[in-house]
């Protein structure tokens, strides 16, 4: 429109449908020059469910069980081979079906929670790793200290501590602070 511009401010635009232009940042258009065009230029319905929808609810839809991005394509009516193929190739390089990667990615995902520390009926402080301990394909008791048989968590003072352990983390967050996530930077607002 010949306005002038600086740097950061907000461009609205639309992606639209031209079969004689591959890149889609030559296809961007100003929303307001479409609602003009009464029809003439139309929005790249395609492009906005590929590379806008599909993605974001193929995240969405990763943790639930029998999901793939392939199916997720199909129900969008977009090409499920297009989708299957990308799958299958990132599924061989990241390994994310093995057992190994579940569980290094459970163990990433808590790995910034605070842990719960428990005084054992011999009067030490152990970590407390939950009611149930999956040992193998058995589940144990969590309440007896793996390291001291016989020796297990006072029930009563595991309770004191897991309602201390609650109070301190809601008063964290709702201290309302946040760190950069970046290793390298530590700020802090």
């Amino acid at each position: 429109k010949g306005n002038p511009m600086r740097a950061g401010d907000h461009v609205p635009y639309v992606i639209c449908e031209d079969a004689s232009v591959a890149s889609f940042a030559q296809r961007a258009w100003d929303p307001e020059s479409v609602e003009a065009a009464n029809g003439a230029i139309c929005l790249d319905k395609k492009w906005y469910l590929e590379s806008q929808l599909h993605p974001v609810i193929s995240r969405l839809c990763a943790v639930i069980e029998g999901t793939d991005a392939g199916r997720l394509a199909e129900c969008l009516g977009l090409d499920s081979s297009k989708f299957n193929k990308a799958q299958a190739s990132s599924s061989s390089r990241d390994m994310s079906g093995s057992a190994f990667a579940q569980q290094a990615g459970e163990v990433d995902r808590f790995e910034g929670c605070e842990k719960l520390f428990g005084m054992c009926t011999d009067g030490l402080s152990r970590e407390f790793s939950g009611v149930y301990v999956k040992e193998g394909h058995k589940l144990k008791s969590g309440l007896t200290c793996i390291d001291s048989p016989g020796v297990t968590f006072n029930v009563c003072a595991l309770r004191l501590q897991c309602g201390a352990l609650a109070r301190k983390c809601i008063s964290r967050y709702q201290d309302g602070w946040m760190t950069c996530g970046d290793d390298t930077c530590a700020h802090r607002t």
